[in-house]
């Protein structure tokens, strides 16, 4: 999983040229993305709740390695509060899955609750099933 994040950070910084970008609806989702060489940038925003999910996809010599959901908590955007929901793959099959929450240092001091889900926001129907879901979807419609 560490070489995968470690591929993740170069493609990061070498984004290259983008090749392409595409808007487009999922049900009641507003889809943007931006296609690297070897990334897949997604913003999801949900009308509904006003709620955005960002997706990243990457891949190394066309296989993809990792897929990253990052939610930012609506009740603490200034201090950069998110839940990200990682998802590794190996010769195209997941190989592991790593939900965290990344709590700043200034709220941590608070202590952290139970359920940080509730203590900050994020949304409980955002399962990995349904992430699974809603990433085979936004890469098929961003690759076609």
């Amino acid at each position: 999983m560490r070489n995968i994040e470690l591929k993740s950070y170069y493609a990061d910084n070498d984004l290259e040229k983008m090749i392409s970008k595409n808007k487009f609806d999922l049900d009641s989702i507003l889809v943007k993305t931006k296609r690297y060489k070897n990334k897949i940038q997604a913003e999801s925003k949900f009308p509904s709740s006003k709620l955005k999910l960002q997706t990243e996809y990457y891949f190394e010599k066309g296989t993809l390695q990792l897929i990253r959901f990052t939610e930012i908590s609506d009740g603490f955007k200034k201090y950069d509060a998110k839940k990200v929901t990682e998802f590794y793959y190996v010769d195209g099959i997941k190989v592991a899955e790593k939900v965290r929450s990344i709590i700043p240092g200034i709220l941590a001091e608070l202590g952290v609750p139970k359920d940080t889900d509730k203590a900050f926001g994020y949304n409980k129907n955002w399962t990995t099933d349904f992430l699974l879901n809603l990433a085979e979807q936004i890469m098929r419609n961003a690759t076609e």
